[in-house]
């Protein structure tokens, strides 16, 4: 409350773009995407947004490229590296280029808040972890279907956690209890309170 955030993602991959996008947008950013380092550098001089995530590795001008420019023509901005490298030598030297952090891929919901809370100084307000309920306390999963959820739900995943519901809901009459609250936090992109339940659930195994 009271924060407005404007963030900018870059990346050449839509899936990508859109897991970020949704993990912005779940806690109240507005976010405009660019698919490669030129369009990122011209969408950030129309949006000036607060913070951006940067992909490292796209075709033609790549995120280094992109960032620098960026500060050359707007002065320090807090861009985040993002890459599925996590070496620690390259992570270092995106930070001695000049990038405020680093977040590897698979990109995950805490490190996008952690970044925000670091680079811009947003405080969080935390609601009480949602308890599995007795409708489904008791409810066992097919270890394959509970896996796939819990990694949909854990790497943002939307359109997959979707597909996975709804293979829950025609488990049965308990099952579609599960299968209707997960949906609803789907729509809400309330994946923390998704993962809270699915940690409470057993597999069959």
């Amino acid at each position: 409350s009271g924060y407005s955030v404007r963030a900018l993602v870059a990346d050449d991959l839509e899936e990508n773009r859109q897991v970020l996008e949704s993990f912005l947008q779940s806690i109240g950013c507005q976010v405009a995407q660019a698919r490669d380092g030129a369009e990122a550098v011209q969408a950030f001089g129309a949006q000036r947004p607060d913070v951006v995530f940067m992909d490292i590795r796209m075709p033609g001008m790549d995120g280094v490229e992109a960032a620098q420019r960026i500060w050359r023509a707007h002065g320090p901005v807090p861009i985040v590296a993002v890459s599925a490298s996590a070496l620690a030598h390259e992570r270092q030297r995106y930070l001695q280029d000049g990038f405020a952090g680093f977040v590897p891929k698979p990109v995950r919901f805490e490190q996008v808040c952690q970044s925000l809370a670091d680079f811009l100084r947003v405080e969080f307000e935390y609601a009480e972890p949602e308890a599995a309920t007795p409708v489904w306390a008791d409810i066992v999963l097919p270890s394959d279907l509970l896996r796939g959820l819990r990694e949909a739900s854990e790497q943002g995943e939307v359109t997959r956690l979707r597909a996975d519901i709804e293979q829950v809901a025609v488990l049965g009459e308990p099952e579609k209890h599960l299968a209707d609250r997960l949906a609803g936090l789907s729509r809400d992109l309330d994946l923390a309170a998704i993962r809270k339940i699915l940690g409470a659930l057993d597999d069959g195994d």
